[in-house]
């Protein structure tokens, strides 16, 4: 059989189960859609990025969003521009390592394969949805040959005349800075410096409001950060927190779905009670709430029983969940449920492990607008 037959062939079957788990353990959905459908940012998150049902979930819930409420951006928990590079390739080359290649290691699963396949079939088909990372950081397996050719090709590269940095310079100071890069411990103060000073110069003569300047602007800002000390989790999700927004500007009328980890999603930090969330947390779903209101909601994942998975697809038993947990509350559910801020048992829970998989007390409801609590977790 020719490789892009068992590729179609592993689709096809993907899709078949796919639709099996959602008809027979999914019977809430309605009342989910209903709650999101008119939204202008919906986040959906699940509990670790390796985590296979909660994203054969989300798919599906994606594909409904796009073809009956009109959703046209997906905004992955990858780098921004990597991401949205990659896609443009891949609708053309038809090659789903192109897309694969872009996002982070660890949330590569055949859910995300199904996911990229359906959205190029919609633009085949006409219906031009957009694909983006929302993240800062580096995710692409090749991040250096990414940003490198991207910015070659920028408007006005070869009419720079602000540095006397040689391009071959930035280069290779610029690889040094790479997450991928095995020399990442040698990094110095100079790597820095001559990436600063190279990016800035360029962002300066073009400051065109595109995506590759955008994450440009990502890199100096991390950069400056760096020198200043700055907490480096609020920072992330600062700019995770412009790059929304940039694309909101970019894309005014378009509603868009985010997909990532819940712990960034997060709308209230302080009602978790763990010692990283009260030490002066901000997240990216809190700096949402603020800008965009009751216009942006989160609705998290999390397991009632089951398995995690670790990396290579590793699984570990998930821990039986504690008395006051809204997971054992639900226990005897013999179906996935989703719980939205009406439900009185969402309201009266105490704890949650829709964070990493670890039990921690919360008020729910202040964390959420809606919960899947789902069955059978990756067995």
């Amino acid at each position: 059989m020719k490789p892009y037959s068992t590729l179609y062939l592993k689709y096809f079957l993907f899709t078949l189960f796919s639709l099996f788990i959602s008809a027979i353990n999914y019977a809430q959905d309605s009342i989910l859609i209903n709650d999101i459908k008119d939204k202008q940012i919906v986040a959906l998150g699940d509990a670790s990025h390796s985590d296979y049902t909660s994203s054969l979930l989300r798919v599906e819930l994606i594909k409904k969003l796009i073809e009956e409420h009109n959703f046209k951006s997906i905004v992955l928990e990858s780098n921004l521009f990597e991401v949205y590079q990659a896609f443009e390739q891949y609708k053309i080359t038809n090659s789903i390592e192109t897309i694969n290649d872009a996002i982070f290691l660890v949330m590569r699963n055949e859910a995300l394969n199904d996911l990229f396949m359906y959205l190029k079939e919609q633009n085949d088909l006409g219906n031009p949805i957009k694909v983006f990372g929302f993240d800062s950081s580096f995710s692409a397996t090749d991040s250096n040959t990414v940003f490198i050719n991207a910015i070659k090709e920028n408007t006005n590269y070869n009419n720079l005349n602000c540095s006397d940095i040689s391009d071959s310079e930035f280069a290779k100071h610029f690889k040094m800075l790479t997450h991928t890069n095995l020399k990442a411990l040698l990094r110095s103060k100079k790597d820095y410096n001559v990436v600063y000073n190279y990016l800035m110069c360029q962002l300066q003569k073009n400051n065109s409001h595109s995506i590759i300047n955008q994450a440009l602007s990502n890199i100096t800002k991390t950069i400056q950060a760096r020198y200043d000390k700055v907490d480096s989790d609020n920072f992330r999700d600062q700019l995770m927190y412009e790059n929304i927004v940039f694309l909101k500007k970019l894309y005014p009328n378009e509603k868009m779905i985010l997909f990532g980890s819940s712990t960034h999603f997060i709308k209230t930090p302080k009602a978790i009670e763990s010692s990283f969330m009260q030490n002066n947390r901000i997240t990216l779903g809190a700096l949402l709430t603020k800008h965009f209101s009751d216009q942006y909601s989160f609705i998290a994942y999390t397991a009632i029983n089951g398995n995690s998975l670790g990396f290579y697809k590793k699984k570990y038993k998930l821990k039986q969940a504690p008395q006051g947990s809204i997971e054992n509350t639900v226990a005897l559910s013999p179906n996935t449920i989703y719980l939205n801020k009406q439900s009185t048992l969402l309201q009266t829970a105490k704890s949650s492990r829709l964070l990493g998989n670890t039990f921690i007390n919360m008020n729910i409801n202040e964390v959420v607008d809606g919960l899947v609590l789902i069955k059978d977790n990756n067995l």
